[in-house]
């Protein structure tokens, strides 16, 4: 599928993520869960039906950012990557939406932590933290992908 910035209306809901029209104002802000290159991650309360009072992740994505740096390739490939994989083991994707200046993924809420967290504060010795992450790698992406590190 190809997507562009541009061709998403202002406060529009990605149909291919969920049909429902969602914006900002169906999520209350509860509290920062995380900080990244482009943007940050929130614990929020989904504030109407369906799903009210469901907690989520609410990822928010610099729209200045991603065009400043040329990340439009990294952002939609995880979109799809989240959008086509469903699975108990990942944080699945229920919502995509934005407004004039930022991007919005609702996922699941992991409050534990991820697995990249788990794997590096581990007293695993070097060679089973390799083989830990083989084995994710194996189980969650299809073998024609290539990873880098």
């Amino acid at each position: 599928m190809n997507f562009s910035i541009s061709s998403m209306g202002c406060g529009a809901s990605l149909k291919y993520v969920n049909p429902e029209a969602v914006d900002i104002s169906h999520f209350e802000i509860q509290r920062v869960i995380g900080r990244g290159g482009f943007g940050k991650v929130n614990a929020v309360m989904k504030i109407s039906h369906p799903m009210k009072g469901q907690w989520f992740a609410m990822k928010t994505l610099k729209k200045d950012y991603i065009c400043d740096h040329n990340s439009y390739k990294e952002v939609f490939w995880e979109m799809e990557i989240l959008r086509d994989m469903k699975h108990r083991f990942i944080c699945n994707i229920h919502y995509a939406f934005q407004d004039s200046k930022c991007l919005y993924l609702i996922m699941d809420v992991a409050l534990g932590g991820d697995m990249r967290f788990h794997l590096n504060h581990t007293r695993l010795h070097g060679s089973m933290n390799i083989e830990a992450e083989y084995t994710l790698h194996r189980l969650f992406l299809p073998s024609s992908t290539v990873i880098r590190y």
